[in-house]
């Protein structure tokens, strides 16, 4: 019977990890999106600097959180999404608005791909 009571408490422990380590990947996404969806914003109006503000505090969340995220991404989605964040700083800093646009959108794109299952 204790066996019984440990297993079920350890699954639980597990069971629990799991959920909120899913959980805080996913607000983890959805804290860039929103970040690349702010930037985008203010890049249409012309706020440029803002924008790229914008463009590299979401590249700080990826950075800050890109090993935690390797649990539950794939490696070669979170590479790809790497490649997009920085580039899309790159563009912010060069004040090419239509580069930029389409750059944090095809990173808005590809985060929704990786939250459903992967882009690969």
């Amino acid at each position: 019977m204790n066996r019984l009571i440990i297993s079920l408490a350890l699954l639980g422990i597990f069971l629990g990890a799991g959920f909120l380590g899913t959980s805080y990947a996913n607000n983890t996404t959805d804290r860039i999106y929103h970040e690349l969806s702010v930037g985008t914003k203010l890049m249409k109006t012309g706020d440029h600097q803002a924008a790229r503000e914008h463009c590299i505090k979401a590249e700080k969340i990826y950075t800050e959180n890109e090993n935690f995220m390797t649990i539950f991404y794939n490696r070669d989605d979170l590479n790809y999404m790497g490649e997009i964040l920085s580039s899309a700083v790159d563009l912010a800093h060069k004040d090419s608005q239509q580069d930029f646009l389409s750059t944090c959108s095809l990173a808005q794109t590809a985060l929704v791909h990786m939250k459903n299952g992967g882009i690969f």
